[in-house]
């Protein structure tokens, strides 16, 4: 990475789920996923690299003051990144690729285990 970031530069990751004893269950390396495990299937994931000015506006989402304080809610930092952010994504099942619509509303309704682990991997690539 240069001094400027390209405007269209994405970066790739997959994350893995699954059922295991009638829970969802998520990881960043397929390996890590029990053999019992049941519907297993990758998460492909496209996101944008970001920009100064994405980083400012992503920011700025997650910034409240009180006139005599600002804060920073770290929660709403990492949400605002995913919907901000994801350009891209894919369910991988037996060799066939659905593309899901990129929506608040699909990332909403995500299982929170599945989000975590988006977040997660998310947070290590952009740290």
């Amino acid at each position: 990475m240069g001094i400027f970031v390209d405007k269209k530069s994405t970066f790739n990751f997959s994350i893995f789920v699954a059922e295991l004893e009638e829970k969802v269950i998520a990881f960043s390396n397929k390996n890590d996923i029990k053999k019992e495990a049941e519907n297993v299937y990758e998460l492909e994931l496209t996101f944008k690299t970001p920009n100064y000015k994405d980083n400012v506006d992503i920011t700025r989402k997650a910034v409240t003051s009180n006139g005599l304080e600002i804060n920073i809610d770290p929660v709403v930092l990492r949400y605002e990144r995913f919907i901000s952010l994801l350009k891209e994504w894919k369910i991988v099942k037996d060799g066939k690729k659905e593309v899901v619509e990129v929506s608040k509303e699909n990332i909403d309704s995500l299982n929170p285990v599945v989000a975590e682990m988006i977040l997660s991997e998310l947070d290590i690539l952009l740290s």
